[in-house]
């Protein structure tokens, strides 16, 4: 067991400082225009719903060999509730797991000149660090109701749905190996059914809506990039 627990580690360490990988964490502004109406013509006060939270990523990173695409295919979670208020039992929760494959074009600097990090490019400041993305990913959320009232009217629902994103930033090149990244992603997230949610909301009243919505989010976030295996590559390690 011991012998199995040392290997994973090594394996661990070994594809870490071979890979080129970056974590992230985006502010989320959500905005689900279909479910808030429900929440606003309910006796459930709209500043109990869902609020707005953080989404944190894990990426690995690759390239086109000529020109300045670079790919992150990233996974991704997202966690946001609502607050219950004094005399409310209800409390509403979302998590959401992503699969999100990122595209960066490089639009200024589109035949870069080498394949390194933005720290040893040649050109300017917004010349070598500006990009533009394309951000499609696959969803699985959660859904869920808590009636703290009344237990048995809580429910949960799951559902696998796609989301489309668009970003733009700028890398900043900090060492030879860690490049930091502010951006911002504008998300939508066609007709998610949150089965039940009128039902719950309204005391079991004859539904006036469908219990479907979009999701707006726009997403202020920062990057940081880790090229482990350009430092290898220009200072020998390991040898």
């Amino acid at each position: 067991m011991k012998k199995l627990v040392v290997l994973s580690f090594c394996l661990i360490g070994f594809v870490t400082l071979s890979a080129q990988f970056s974590v992230s964490a985006k502010y989320s502004l959500n905005s689900y225009p279909e479910w808030e109406e429900i929440i606003n013509e309910s006796p459930v006060s709209s500043e109990a719903f869902i609020a707005d939270g953080i989404e944190y990523g894990l990426s690995y990173w690759f390239r086109l060999k000529n020109y300045r695409v670079e790919f992150l295919p990233e996974l991704s979670f997202q966690n946001t509730q609502g607050q219950r208020l004094n005399g409310e039992g209800l409390e509403f929760a979302k998590q959401s797991f992503y699969l999100n494959f990122n595209t960066q074009i490089y639009t200024l600097d589109i035949e870069g000149d080498c394949n390194c990090p933005t720290w040893g490019k040649d050109g300017s400041f917004i010349e070598k660090g500006f990009f533009v993305g394309i951000n499609p990913a696959i969803a699985y959320h959660k859904l869920e109701i808590l009636d703290n009232e009344n237990e048995t009217g809580s429910n949960e629902n799951t559902m696998i749905n796609f989301r489309l994103g668009v970003s733009t930033g700028l890398d900043i090149g900090i060492t030879e190996w860690i490049t930091i990244s502010p951006y911002i992603t504008l998300n939508y997230t066609p007709s998610l059914v949150w089965e039940n949610l009128e039902n719950q909301v309204n005391n079991g009243n004859k539904p006036l809506f469908e219990n479907k919505s979009k999701i707006w989010e726009i997403q202020p976030g920062i990057r940081l990039m880790f090229r482990p295996d350009y430092l290898k590559e220009q200072r020998g390690m390991f040898r």
